[in-house]
């Protein structure tokens, strides 16, 4: 397993110089190495000043926050699954993508700032996946996994039509152009200083989700088990559920709602490692990182206009579902 980690952080190392390489303004892998080290090393200069520019305050954000977003949509996805019981559920599946999404079409709405858009967001990403886990239980207090994902795609449906509403509501010049693009997911406006603003919220939730992944493995097991082990279920749920719920959000108020990449990814990252969370995790989030990080690199080459994120992720990612599904019967 350690093999497989290593070989998946060279992978997402070299794509990652590639990446900075790659665009309308071509430079080569080993200057951008050269760019990079300097800041560690003092090197001799054989660069320009345009393309440090270029390399740290355009192309460094944009790959940081797809190789966060990737690995924090992937991660989330491989821990609801588990706490769910169920290989169908992610964020984007429970309504948690739809809520923040909908916190944030308000929040552009009404003009805020990044730091209450923050907040707007999170408030939706937490309402949302409430109700999906209200709805979701049975008389006696446990839901089934059909149940859950039934009441995730009617909490994401309720969500998406108070997005129809706001879109509606919004200024047909101003605040509805950026409302669409923003919900087809981009890394265009990624930068530096909102990579700052955000990385409290991620790191955390990432470390309190990666140091609590064995616990997560106990939830898997079922209710009943879980409790006759001494766990507080409740509890444990409600944490798994915040850090997710803080993670994604954070993801989306960065690059918009970008649907398929948590749920495609964690699921082939299972048929790797299995369904041991303590091997899962990493797995999935290094490979929700590499996934992503390549489709933002179509997105951005592949067409003299770029191409928004969540069209990529859905055409590439639907195909890749149906054959993992069909593969695994």
């Amino acid at each position: 397993m350690k093999n497989i980690n290593l070989f998946l952080i060279i992978i997402l190392l070299s794509l990652c110089v590639v990446s900075v390489s790659i665009g309308k303004y071509y430079i080569h892998p080993l200057t951008v190495m050269k760019i990079m080290i300097s800041k560690v090393i003092p090197i001799e200069r054989d660069w320009i000043d345009q393309m440090e520019t270029i390399v740290w305050n355009i192309r460094f954000p944009r790959i940081a926050g797809a190789v966060i977003t990737g690995a924090g949509l992937s991660m989330s996805a491989a821990i609801l699954q588990s706490m769910f019981q169920n290989p169908l559920v992610s964020p984007f599946i429970l309504g948690v993508s739809s809520g923040a999404g909908f916190g944030a079409c308000v929040a552009i709405l009404l003009g805020l700032d990044r730091f209450t858009m923050q907040l707007f967001v999170f408030a939706g990403g937490i309402i949302a996946v409430s109700m999906s886990c209200l709805l979701g239980k049975d008389s006696s207090g446990v839901g089934s996994k059909m149940t859950m994902v039934l009441s995730g795609v009617i909490v994401g449906g309720f969500f998406t039509s108070l997005i129809s509403a706001m879109k509606y509501m919004a200024d047909p010049y101003t605040k509805l152009p950026e409302i669409v693009f923003w919900l087809m997911g981009s890394l265009a406006y990624v930068s530096n200083e909102s990579l700052i603003w955000l990385m409290p919220v991620t790191a955390v939730s990432m470390a309190a989700l990666f140091m609590c992944r064995w616990k997560f493995n106990i939830l898997g097991l079922g209710e009943y088990e879980a409790k006759a082990l001494g766990e507080n279920t409740g509890r444990l749920k409600a944490a798994g559920i915040i850090f997710t719920t803080m993670l994604v959000s954070a993801t989306v108020s960065m690059a918009g709602v970008i649907g398929w990449v948590g749920l495609v990814v964690a699921n082939a990252a299972r048929i790797i490692t299995g369904p041991n969370l303590v091997r899962l995790v990493p797995v999935s989030a290094l490979m929700g990182a590499i996934y992503l990080l390549a489709v933002d690199d179509m997105a951005r080459n592949i067409s003299d206009v770029e191409i928004p994120l969540g069209i990529l992720t859905s055409l590439v990612g639907a195909p890749v579902f149906m054959y993992i599904l069909k593969k695994n019967n």
